[in-house]
């Protein structure tokens, strides 16, 4: 069995490495003290793009200790998602991690 390559992802300066696991109760997670972002294995690419850029925004949060709760999180991705979408910025290199994360 291949290994899966390491992804790493930044967040102000601070490399974070990009896992995907099994479903285990939720989309996604980061563990702030070891770096790491999962996204379930079982998101399509599309929604996993909003889940990475949902568990950055609660890196960002962390490290610049904005305490921002889950959803003041979940406000602000819907509104910046929709903002880069809706004015043509292409999210396809995060989509490109997760596949990249993904593959075995």
């Amino acid at each position: 069995m291949k290994k899966r390559p390491v992804v790493h992802v930044d967040i102000l300066s601070k490399p974070h490495r990009l896992s995907t696991k099994p479903d285990e109760g939720y989309l996604g997670q980061i563990e702030y003290t070891s770096r790491v972002i999962s996204v379930s294995e079982e998101v399509p690419l599309d929604e996993g793009v909003d889940v990475l850029f949902h568990e950055a925004l609660h890196g960002i949060s962390f490290h610049l200790d904005l305490k921002l709760s889950e959803h003041k999180v979940k406000l602000l991705e819907a509104g910046v998602l929709q903002f880069l979408r809706a004015n043509g910025v292409k999210l396809t290199p995060l989509k490109r991690l997760i596949q990249k994360s993904r593959n075995r």
